[in-house]
C-alpha cells in the first residue's frame, strides 16, 4: 500500500476559502511528487513536478501577502521573510531532487518529509498567526486583492 504525503485536515484552515484552496493544491503537488518518485516515472515528470511546486508556491505566498498587506497585518514584514527563506530551501530542495533523479535514484524519503514538514510546519506556525490576526480584527473570509501581475 502506498502511503500518502500529506492529507488536508480543517485544523489547517488559515479561515481565508481561497488560501485554503492554495494550501490543498499545494499538497496536491506535492501528493504528486511522492507518487512520481515512488513510481520510478523519471527525472523529467519529476522536474516538471518541481517546478509546478516552484512556480505554484511563488503564486500563493504573492496571493497570501496581499491579503496581509490589504489588512495592515503587523508581522508583514517577518512573514514575507519566512516566505523568501522557504523559496531559498525550495530552490535548493529542487537542485538536490533533480540531481538524486538524474543519477537514476528516487528522491529521498528525508527530502520528501521535509518538503511535508516544510508546508504544514509554514501553515500551522506562520500562516495560523495571520488567521487569527484576522479573526481578531473581525475579517472572515477576505477576498484575494488583485495582483500586479507577479504572482511567480
Amino acid at each position: 500500500m502506498v502511503k500518502t504525503v500529506l492529507k488536508w485536515s480543517d485544523e489547517l484552515s488559515v479561515g481565508v476559502t481561497a488560501l485554503d484552496d492554495d494550501h490543498k493544491k499545494l499538497f496536491e503537488i506535492l501528493e504528486q511528487l511522492f507518487v512520481a518518485s515512488f513510481a520510478g516515472v523519471g527525472a523529467e515528470q519529476i522536474d516538471q513536478t518541481l517546478q509546478e511546486l516552484h512556480h505554484y508556491t511563488k503564486h500563493h505566498f504573492a496571493r497570501e501577502e496581499r491579503v496581509m498587506e490589504t489588512h495592515e497585518y503587523p508581522s508583514l514584514e517577518p512573514h514575507k521573510f519566512q516566505h523568501q527563506k522557504l523559496i531559498r530551501q525550495l530552490d535548493e530542495i529542487e537542485t538536490r531532487i533533480k540531481g538524486e533523479a538524474e543519477n537514476s535514484s528516487e528522491p529521498s524519503n528525508d527530502l520528501i518529509d521535509f518538503l511535508r514538514e516544510w508546508l504544514i510546519g509554514h501553515i500551522q506556525e506562520h500562516d495560523h498567526e495571520y488567521a487569527t490576526f484576522l479573526k481578531e480584527q473581525g475579517i472572515e473570509d477576505p477576498p484575494i486583492p488583485a495582483g500586479t501581475g507577479h504572482d511567480g
